[in-house]
């Protein structure tokens, strides 16, 4: 792998943000962008169809500022056709998650394109997050493991080896693999990074995104995410070798997903709680 350079005018980075309803803390987050040290990228938004005033927010923001880019969907087409949305114009080589809920630390950009500038063969990166809102106590949200081998062993597990929200990656690699799995609701995250196994991955130590939390976990919602998951692994094989057609969970995987929702559900509430300490990294 090469290490790709920018097209002749063409912003480095450009950060995506998918939000159905995030009236309330998109402007925190859109503004945690604006104040990055590295100052070369673009903001492609794109409204996934909300209808609390989402886009009252957010158009003062792309008025003002012409590296931010507004993309309006008449109906919600999902997070991974969002997502997949934004790959479509995207002009930078390297693209940043940016959630619409979550905060970036100012020097996030800088750090995170510099860890790529270092390692030619480097295809994502994430970092670690940590906890702030009405449940967050300022502790890192999850432990994410940091070096090749400890991701891929999470990977190989079903589970989430680089924290999605942090997450920093070349854009033709993405692109290369189809972007985010449309069919998955949730976990589309684990099915684009399961294909794209094989590339150089890493995180880095320091907690560069603030992840917002409102309450602590409820048994639906792991039940959700774990069947999600379940399907994201069944749908997209590592490497992008293999995978199934089918978009709901066959009998037999939905009592798996039963099963590890009660473990996972036992371990988080543990761990919120501050019982059990240990990583997390690949909660899934």
């Amino acid at each position: 792998m090469t290490d790709e350079a920018p097209p002749h005018g063409s912003p480095e980075i450009t950060a995506i943000m998918a939000v159905l309803n995030g009236a309330e803390v998109i402007t925190e987050a859109v503004r945690s962008v604006q104040a990055q040290t590295f100052e070369d990228w673009e903001l492609i938004i794109v409204d996934d169809g909300s209808t609390d005033g989402t886009g009252d927010v957010i158009r003062p923001f792309a008025d003002e500022d012409p590296r931010i880019t507004i993309l309006t969907m008449p109906k919600r087409v999902g997070v991974a056709a969002a997502r997949n949305h934004a790959f479509a114009i995207a002009r930078g080589w390297l693209t940043a998650i940016t959630d619409a809920d979550d905060i970036a630390v100012p020097e996030r950009f800088t750090k995170q394109r510099q860890a790529f500038l270092d390692d030619p063969e480097l295809g994502l990166l994430g970092t670690q997050a940590y906890e702030f809102g009405d449940w967050g106590s300022g502790r890192l949200a999850q432990k994410f493991p940091e070096s090749q081998a400890d991701i891929d062993e999470v990977f190989r597990r079903g589970k989430m080896g680089v924290n999605h929200p942090t997450a920093m990656y070349r854009t033709a690699l993405a692109q290369a693999v189809g972007g985010y799995d449309e069919a998955c609701t949730r976990s589309e995250d684990l099915g684009m990074f399961r294909k794209m196994f094989p590339v150089k991955k890493a995180s880095l130590s320091e907690p560069l995104i603030g992840y917002r939390t409102a309450q602590a976990v409820t048994i639906k919602y792991v039940w959700r995410e774990t069947y999600w998951a379940y399907l994201a692994q069944d749908r997209n094989a590592l490497g992008g070798t293999e995978s199934v057609g089918y978009a709901r969970l066959p009998p037999r995987r939905v009592l798996d997903a039963a099963i590890a929702t009660a473990r996972n559900f036992t371990v988080r509430t543990l761990r919120e709680r501050g019982i059990l300490k240990g990583e997390m990294g690949g909660a899934r």
